[in-house]
């Protein structure tokens, strides 16, 4: 299992290569593999790739397992570590 870094990119145009992931615009990941959102989608997960129920409950409360990992569905090699990420609000 490769863990990853997202690299913030300014437009949906750039793919990254195999093996990176870059984070765009509207805050969605793309594996080198291909993979977006839609497709094989991103999954919470553990360091070591094991996928968990949700990053949060139904009520909004957050997994107390989840640390911050998200495994790629489409390769199934990549985790990406999203822990630091932090997102505009506006």
């Amino acid at each position: 299992m490769k863990i990853v870094i997202p690299i913030p990119v300014p437009g949906h145009d750039l793919v990254p290569p195999p093996g990176q992931v870059f984070l765009w615009p509207d805050h969605s990941f793309v594996c080198g593999c291909g993979n977006i959102a839609e497709t094989g989608g991103f999954h919470p997960s553990t360091k070591t790739g094991e996928l968990l129920a949700n990053d949060t409950y139904a009520n909004g409360e957050e997994n107390p397992a989840w640390r911050g990992y998200y495994w790629c569905g489409g390769c199934g090699e990549t985790v990406i570590d999203a822990r630091e990420l932090t997102f505009p609000t506006s």
